[in-house]
């Protein structure tokens, strides 16, 4: 194989971030440059960059279909190879002519040894194209046939490794079923081309001085190479169960050994703490907020007018605009102007029971200072008058402080008892007077009816509810908010699971804090204090609640946000720290390959299948011994054993593991178990 493919592109579109990881690290060991995409638009803009020579597209992704992607990459890169991934190849099968833009179809979970399979015969098909098209020139034919040429199947019986549980299909070529009417002509014409194609590799590149065709075989040194990366020559080491024989060599082909260097890492303490991010959403302080109610049935006829930019002066641009949410209102502001017939009722009560009452304690006196000429039944009448004008005057001023108003709005109240009283003794003694006390009450009652809603804190009006001539009967809608919005509430929702790490984490520091990231917030996000962790669980999420404030003194940060918050929590017990790339992991079982022993000439390595309890970017947290886990967990169920998968064991301390060529040794190690076993 030509030497090209050490340094040949290779472009990988996949959301799936685990399956990405694995097909990077199985084509890198190829000696192959890997570009990684996560959706269509990434993919686009990568292969304008790097030009790939090869694609391997996922059918569903984020922002489109593998399709799609499919035809736009051809029409900007016309000689690049596709390969389709996809868990749903019914699709296909169904619509044959989708899968014409791709050389291979591969159905996941995939099979590594087809993957490699198929890399390398797109790749080759590649080569071939381009020898044709320089030894035609201008005028050579393209090769669709080469596109969608059907996919070679594997033998079932041949062992290979795998990602996942099922073994890969590959999808109909278009060809195979088309109506029996039209497939002799398309064979005829797919056959002439290829005649053609073959005449020009044979008899056209010599011609011009070049290598032709048979070049493509008088290369053994890379064949072996690639011959070796499928079929290892690892021994199996006797009397030691999962344990091969690596020899020199393949330590090399697989990256193990780089001159001096060894790819092997040790398994220690955990170096660093593992970070617990939580989703959340920042929120309204509730001791910093202000709910303005009113108790009584009313009608809005005022709403209180701000000029936007007071700086610009009134013009038609800058007119007087009723409050709205966003607006700065300052403590004991007008809001708005109500009219009230049960408010303006209830304060004709009380200043009618207070004027009522001077006469009524008036008499009482007067009576009080004859008690003998006065009859027991008018002092007992007398005196039940003033009873009841005290009552009436408690409940009413009762009432209306309930309502809303304040002592100041009361004690004005009794000021103007105390004139309409003045007026009432001017009436007795002047009748004309009595029209003048008369018209006095209508005055006073108009009056009454107006109340005002005032804002109880300076803040931001977060909240209205009311517009101009609406009639106000639910009392318990507020009319307004008004918020100080300097400080804000997060909340967050940790997982049942480490809530006892955090109660005792909390226990031990006093006062925890963590990191909160949310759009206005700096990059790094901001620490600040966790306030309360809540006792309860939520009994659908399995979630607790988590509170803390964060300052807002520039209001960038609005209620409702998205938040993302992290604690930094220890290292759990019991665990080893290893790098993430000396894991493999199939859905089933997450393997490392330990080093027994480690010379010159080879190693001595053993498959081990372990416990991983955390994951991170580079590496991961392994149980180094199985004191806190459950019995269950510690052997085999029935099913893992149905599947042949091996019994997890503890990763001590100081362990030395493999951080490359571990797809590839296990691939080799089953194949050798099989090979035992069938002799």
């Amino acid at each position: 194989m030509s030497t090209a493919l050490q340094t040949t592109p290779i472009l990988i579109v996949d959301d799936d971030e685990v399956l990405g990881q694995v097909l990077s690290r199985v084509l890198t060991r190829e000696d192959r440059t890997i570009i990684r995409a996560a959706s269509a638009a990434q993919a686009m803009e990568l292969a304008k960059q790097q030009h790939p020579r090869l694609a391997l597209l996922d059918l569903c992704l984020p922002d489109g279909d593998g399709i799609e992607l499919a035809r736009q990459l051809q029409a900007a890169c016309p000689d690049l190879a596709l390969i389709l991934m996809t868990a749903y190849p019914l699709r296909l099968r169904e619509q044959p002519e989708l899968a014409e833009h791709f050389t291979r179809v591969l159905t996941k979970p995939l099979n590594l040894q087809e993957l490699r399979q198929a890399v390398d015969a797109a790749l080759a098909e590649g080569d071939l194209a381009g020898a044709a098209g320089s030894a035609g020139g201008a005028a050579a034919p393209p090769m669709p046939a080469s596109r969608t040429r059907p996919p070679t199947s594997l033998p079932r019986e041949a062992p290979a490794a795998t990602i996942g549980s099922v073994t890969v299909v590959h999808a109909p070529s278009p060809a195979s079923i088309l109506p029996a009417r039209s497939r002799p002509i398309k064979w005829l014409a797919v056959a002439a081309a290829a005649l053609v194609v073959l005449a020009l590799l044979f008899f056209a590149p010599p011609l011009v001085g070049l290598p032709g065709v048979q070049a493509l075989w008088t290369q053994p040194a890379d064949k072996t190479r690639v011959e070796q990366k499928a079929n290892l020559p690892v021994e199996l080491v006797k009397g030691q169960e999962n344990t091969l024989s690596v020899p020199a060599d393949v330590l090399e082909s697989l990256g193990i050994r780089k001159g001096r260097i060894e790819n092997v890492s040790t398994a220690g303490r955990p170096t660093q703490g593992r970070p617990l991010v939580m989703p959340g959403s920042t929120a309204q302080d509730d001791t910093r907020l202000s709910r303005v109610r009113v108790r009584f049935n009313a009608q809005v006829i005022e709403i209180r007018k701000v000029v936007p930019n007071p700086e610009l002066g009134k013009s038609d641009q800058n007119a007087p605009r009723e409050i709205q949410t966003g607006d700065t209102i300052d403590k004991d502001e007008t809001l708005a102007v109500l009219q009230s017939v049960e408010v303006a009722n209830m304060k004709s009560t009380l200043v009618n029971a207070w004027v009522q009452l001077y006469f009524d304690q008036d008499v009482y006196d007067r009576y009080l200072s004859t008690p003998s000429a006065i009859p027991e039944i008018a002092m007992l009448t007398a005196e039940r008058n003033v009873r009841q004008d005290q009552t009436t005057i408690a409940s009413a001023f009762t009432t209306l402080l309930t309502w809303g108003l304040t002592k100041e709005d009361l004690q004005k109240l009794r000021e103007e008892a105390d004139e309409l009283t003045q007026l009432r003794l001017k009436s007795k003694k002047v009748k004309e007077a009595k029209k003048e006390e008369e018209a006095a009450w209508a005055l006073k009652k108009e009056a009454w009816a107006r109340v005002e809603v005032k804002a109880a804190r300076t803040g931001t009006l977060v909240e209205r509810n009311i517009s101009l001539g609406e009639f106000v009967a639910d009392n318990t809608q507020p009319l307004f908010q008004i918020a100080d919005v300097r400080r804000m509430v997060v909340l967050a929702n940790p997982p049942e699971d480490d809530l006892p790490v955090l109660l005792k984490l909390k226990k031990e520091k006093k006062q925890l804090f963590w990191t909160v990231r949310a759009v206005g917030l700096p990059p790094d996000g901001v620490k600040a204090p966790i306030s309360d962790i809540s006792y309860f669980i939520d009994q659908n999420q399995h979630t607790a609640v988590i509170k803390g404030y964060i300052d807002n003194p520039e209001d960038k940060v609005r209620a409702g946000e998205f938040a993302s918050t992290t604690i930094q929590l220890p290292p759990p017990a019991h665990t080893v720290e290893i790098p993430i790339n000396a894991l493999a992991e199939d859905g089933k079982q997450s393997i490392v390959f330990v080093v027994k022993k480690a010379d010159k000439s080879h190693f001595v390595v053993t498959m081990r299948r372990v416990v991983v309890t955390h994951r991170f970017d580079k590496t991961a947290f392994v149980l180094s011994d199985f004191e806190e886990l459950a019995s269950e967990k510690k052997g085999l169920t029935e099913e893992e054993k149905e599947q042949g998968l091996l019994e997890p064991e503890a990763l001590e301390e100081g362990a030395r593991v493999l951080t490359s060529g571990v797809l590839e040794l296990k691939a080799a190690l089953e194949d050798k178990k099989e090979a035992a076993e069938g002799k």
